[in-house]
């Protein structure tokens, strides 16, 4: 044996010298790896050499299997397996890791066992145990030792030996423990020794040959971390050299999905304290430098931007500050401060049980060698409540910080600190306000007593104890030379105080980007939710939203409350698109993670804006597969059709559904007929006759009607072998139940055009029918049509009378527009998806024109509100309840309405005056009112006296209880008459009569549309109205004859849809002073109603509604495709008046 003492300072030397056996070879100075093994390969005698390492352990049999490969005179050199050794020496998962050497030679033994003379070539050898021929070694000139000190001298003796057409052999059956670093780090050899040393292999043998250098390391603690492990690790697979994982003992897949990604895997053991647990994974790196992470976090870094600052020469930094950035949760602003993250591996090491610090290896009390790392940061989801919960964090950290303060004494105010953080955490915020004052009065590190001012500050700000925040603010005041973290806190406390807007100019102060005195960074995010729900407090809603999305727009990653600022834009009349205008595609995976937790109606509005932005992205749809089967079924048809046309049926949401056995059965049926009808698809059938079994015989007749409607043979169909789905289950009641449109016929599939154009617009709609969505159907398309829009109609109705009246709009009829407007009622909107499938909606923009004539909107509206993108009303009336009913945009549109004015004379004394009242029994018997009118005008006027009441009726025929009823009321006097004759219409009857001797009389209890209003108003004709809903908007005191009322509640046997609403009750007294008024002064009557035509037609005329339709049409086209930002919209009262 000869040993080589190259240079030693101790005692080394001398303690060879008990050693009479082994030779040595003493030099004054080390003179490097390579010529220390030549100087003791000379003084050898042996024919075959063996350079080894004085971090080494050897145990029985390991020379042996070593020297075993030399038989072959192929063979240049041998190398052992070993623990810590790069390439394909090194062996993972040692199970002995903190253990003495009885174990390690317990596994060596074992080890050589099980692979004694195996053999593998490879293309490099490490010189920490290196056999080789002497004679060989001689021949090929030994180490190179122009390396000196630094590495590659046995790359290059390898490349020697690989050029002399010798083999490199690994020796599996030899073991070798090796400490790893030893020489290098007691040495003080620097990284740039090495990097120099690579440049002379590189000159000598050629780039392509360099081995790779370990300059990066990260490091990581874990256990149970198999959620949130693969992310990580993603995070850092472009910039890492060295991946090692210090497992604590998991128990689920942590393990396996760290060996799968390449770490080195250290298999160790819990005792309380993160310290030891990091500096054990720390003992195991290779790397010059050290990047610590947890496996909630990801590093978000330009790998060569990074790697370019780790291997600067230039640089004597020991460490770095690294930006780390806490995600805390919906509706909570983020927060960035900074930590000692990346440092030198033989520079630095781990302190403390619990929120441990690194410090300088040679004296934790030593000040490091700082600096700031630019262009990185570390994002972390730790503080996220979702990810506490699941991990029991609070608690264990808890423990923890106790028993830290019971037996850490260097830094009791730090530990202090943090018992008082981890109390607050986990619930204990009374306890936690007393550590924390007794930790900031006895700190003497700035830094320690301001954070602990500071997270007194919103501890005692929930408690309710403002003054006592208000003071600690003042405190933190006075030890802060920054004062952004002091403006902050007093800024939300004042906010939670009530006084908004003090707390709004305290905020105001904090610059767009700043940083305390201890680190902690400051953006326009980290306020912007603060900022948001402050405004939203006020009404601000516009500026709310804006505050949020400028946020998204300058840093992306969403942190506000979802559904929060999708209510706020709904307020502020704009569209949640907006949100999806904000965000780039590398936001997707974390805003859609946050979608699918929304309630569903949020959440679809959002996913399917967002889905418009990025049509070509999978992300989106694979979101859409999870929130399908929570959404009412016509929507998930919708999102069926888009699944399927991008190859993925496994993800449809019908079959999802309809396989769902928590669902409602009708629920269940209807999505498979749906899945049936518009895919084919038998994998439903088994769940259609399941579901039906549970049907009782009425509700099963009615589901053969509705089966045999959407899905013509699926009844038929014979059961198929049961198919189970991948798909994602809904909770039990969250799907609203919808019924499918009645009758036996199926319908001709719907011809679609599979290219859409873009300057027109396709209006579907009940235009044969004579309904009111019918009037307002072709009222649309002909004003549309007639101020130079494309329009192409489609006609569709179910009110049981096709074919009433004849449509001759007719065109190409295949919806060749990008823009379609559903002039459907609600129901009849969710039929029309099921009667002609989802293609009608595919590359469309889809726009429900409805009306709601009640408080509240029945539940088909929020169904079907879930088809459309946006919403057009004809009144505020309308928006107000509609919106309670969708988070999609509502918008007024007032409808366009046209009648002549046919004025011949004003003498009432010629003919007598006629009060004219209508009645659609189809839009609600007692809404309408006309029994009032009958009563009012049998009180204004005796028989005989001279006036007339008029009352036109439609659909009498389909009720014939409410017209017997109206008829027995009217049949009292001679001088009520009905009329029933639709195609003479409201219109015609009030033209028939000079508008000085005419009244149209409305004592509604609830009117959102007002069609026969703005009738008679646009004719001339005076009015009586009830002076609520919509005849509040169209008219005043000034231009007609306006009724007082009380407001009731809707009776539920009349409306259930529209339960715990109310309507008006009119005086009816009153209405009958108003009618004897307008017969007796005609003039005045006819100056009301003079003025009223002029300020319909100054302010609603079809004029006016076709330029307001367009330029909204053209709004959309931008947003669509020019990628330009809506305007802001204006207040609801100003919207009404424009």
């Amino acid at each position: 044996m000869v040993v080589v003492d190259n240079g030693s300072t101790d005692a080394t030397g001398f303690e060879l010298r008990n050693y009479s056996w082994v030779d040595v070879v003493s030099n004054e100075a080390n003179c490097g790896f390579g010529a220390g093994c030549n100087q003791g390969a000379a003084a050898a005698r042996g024919q075959a050499l063996v350079f080894l390492n004085n971090d080494t352990l050897v145990f029985d049999g390991w020379l042996e299997e070593l020297l075993l490969p030399f038989a072959d005179p192929t063979v240049g050199a041998v190398g052992p397996r070993s623990n810590s050794v790069s390439g394909h020496q090194i062996i993972q998962d040692i199970p002995y890791q903190g253990e003495g050497a009885a174990a390690i030679g317990e596994f060596a033994q074992a080890w050589k066992r099980a692979h004694a003379g195996q053999t593998s070539d490879c293309a490099r050898l490490v010189g920490f145990c290196l056999a080789i021929r002497s004679e060989v070694f001689t021949r090929i000139g030994g180490f190179d030792e122009a390396y000196g000190i630094g590495g590659f001298e046995d790359d290059d003796l390898c490349m020697k030996l690989r050029g002399a057409g010798l083999r490199l052999v690994v020796a599996h059956g030899s073991f070798v423990h090796h400490a790893g670093h030893a020489t290098f780090d007691f040495n003080g050899i620097k990284w740039q020794h090495q990097v120099c040393n690579q440049e002379l292999f590189v000159t000598k043998w050629g780039i392509d040959s360099v081995p790779p250098l370990c300059l990066l390391s990260v490091c990581l603690i874990v256990k149970d971390e198999e959620q949130m492990l693969q992310s990580c690790l993603d995070s850092i697979a472009d910039i890492a050299d060295e991946i090692v994982v210090y497992d604590t003992g998991s128990s689920d897949n942590t393990v396996e999905i760290a060996k799968a990604a390449g770490a080195r895997v250290i298999e160790g053991y819990w005792d309380d304290s993160f310290a030891r647990a990091r500096n054990a994974a720390l003992e195991q790196a290779s790397g010059e430098w050290i990047l610590s992470l947890d496996a909630d976090e990801h590093l978000l870094a330009d790998p060569e931007m990074l790697r370019a600052t780790l291997s600067d020469r230039r640089s004597n930094l020991e460490a770095y500050l690294v930006a780390i950035e806490n995600l805390h949760g919906l509706g909570n602003a983020r927060s960035v401060h900074t930590a000692i993250r990346l440092f030198r591996r033989t520079s630095c090491t781990w302190l403390y049980r619990l929120h441990e610090q690194v410090v300088a290896a040679d004296d934790p009390s030593r000040p490091l060698r700082l600096g700031y790392l630019s262009g990185s940061r570390i994002i972390h989801y730790g503080y996220v409540a979702e990810v506490l919960q699941s991990k029991n964090k609070a608690e264990r950290n808890l423990a923890l910080a106790r028993q830290a303060v019971e037996d850490e004494v260097l830094n009791k105010p730090y530990a202090l600190m943090n018992y008082g953080r981890a109390l607050d955490v986990a619930g204990q915020s009374t306890e936690a306000v007393e550590v924390l004052k007794e930790a900031a009065s006895i700190a003497e590190e700035p830094i320690t007593r301001r954070m602990a001012i500071n997270n007194l500050v919103y501890i005692l700000g929930r408690l309710s104890r403002f003054d006592e925040a208000l003071d600690q603010v003042e405190e933190l005041r006075r030890t802060s030379v920054s004062q952004i973290a002091a403006d902050i806190a007093e800024g939300s406390i004042r906010i939670s105080m009530g006084d908004v807007a003090a707390g709004l100019s305290m905020l105001a102060r904090v610059p767009s980007r700043g940083r305390d005195d201890d680190g902690m960074e400051y953006t326009a995010h980290t306020l912007a939710s603060i900022r948001g729900e402050a405004l939203a407090s006020l009404g601000r809603f516009a500026e709310a939203a804006d505050v949020v999305l400028d946020a998204v727009r300058a840093q992306g990653l969403l942190e506000a409350d979802l559904g929060e600022l999708v209510f706020w834009l709904i307020k502020a009349h704009r569209s949640p698109s907006e949100i999806a205008d904000a965000l780039e595609v590398d936001d997707l995976m974390g805003v859609l993670g946050r979608l699918l937790r929304q309630p569903a109606a949020v959440a679809d509005s959002v996913l399917e804006a967002i889905w418009q932005k990025f049509p070509d992205r999978l992300e989106p749809l694979a979101a859409a597969g999870r929130l399908g089967p929570r959404l009412p079924v016509a929507r998930a048809l919708v999102w069926s059709s888009r699944l399927r046309n991008r190859g993925l049926p496994a993800a449809c949401p019908l079959v999802a559904m309809a396989n769902n056995e928590q669902l409602d059965p009708r629920v269940r049926i209807l999505a498979a007929a749906a899945a049936f009808g518009s895919f084919a698809d038998h994998s439903v059938i088994n769940a259609l006759h399941q579901a039906r079994s549970l049907l009782d015989p009425e509700a099963l007749a009615q589901s053969t009607e509705e089966v045999s409607r959407i899905a013509p043979g699926l009844l038929e169909a014979s059961h198929a072998d049961p198919v189970v789905a991948n798909v994602e289950i809904a909770p039990v009641g969250s799907v609203p139940i919808e019924r499918g449109r009645r009758g036996s016929t199926s319908l001709p599939p719907q011809r679609v055009a599979a290219v859409t154009r873009r300057g027109g617009i396709n209006i579907v709609g009940a235009f044969e029918s004579t309904s009111v969505e019918g009037d307002i159907a072709r009222a649309l398309a002909n004003t549309l049509g007639s101020h130079g829009m494309s329009v192409s109609t489609t006609s569709y109705h179910s009110d049981g009378q096709p074919g009433l009246l004849e449509w001759t709009h007719h065109d190409e009829g295949d919806h060749p527009f990008d823009t379609t407007l559903l002039v459907l009622s609600p129901q009849d909107l969710t039929n029309f998806v099921f009667d002609h499938g989802a293609a009608c909606f595919e590359a469309r923009y889809m726009i429900g024109v409805w009306r709601c004539d009640f408080e509240r909107p029945p539940q088909t509206m929020s169904t079907a509100s879930s088809i459309v993108h946006e919403i057009w009303v004809p009144s505020a009336f309308s928006a107000a309840s509609v919106t309670r009913a969708t988070s999609r945009p509502v918008l007024r549109m007032l409808l366009p309405i046209t009648t002549e004015w046919r004025q011949e004379g004003d003498d009432a004394s010629e003919t007598g005056f006629t009060f004219v009242a209508s009645v659609d029994y189809a839009e609600g018997f007692e809404r309408q009112n006309p029994l009032g009118a009958v009563e009012a005008f049998s009180g204004a006027f005796q028989p005989g006296e001279g006036p007339k009441l008029l009352i036109e009726t439609t659909h009498a025929e389909r009720f014939p209880a409410e017209h017997a009823r109206l008829v027995a009321a009217a049949s009292k006097r001679s001088d009520i008459e009905l009329v029933n004759d639709y195609h003479k219409g409201l219109g015609h009857i009030l033209n028939d009569r000079a508008a000085a001797r005419s009244c149209f009389v409305s004592l509604h209890r609830s009117e959102g549309t007002g069609l026969a209003i703005g009738r008679a108003m646009t004719a001339g004709v005076p009015t009586i109205v009830t002076g609520h809903s919509f005849s509040a908007e169209l008219q005043s005191e000034r231009d007609s004859f306006q009724v007082p009322f009380v407001l009731k509640a809707i009776p539920d046997l009349l409306y259930r849809s529209s339960s715990q609403g109310r309507w008006a009750e009119p005086s009816l007294t009153e209405a009958a002073k108003a009618m004897r008024l307008v017969a007796g002064q005609p003039k005045l009557a006819l100056m009301k109603a003079q003025r009223a035509r002029e300020r319909y037609l100054r302010q609603f005329s079809p004029a006016r509604s076709a330029r307001a339709m367009k330029e909204r049409l053209a709004a959309i086209e931008r947003r669509r495709y020019g990628n330009v930002h809506e305007p802001q919209r204006t207040d609801s009262h100003k919207a009404a008046k424009n």
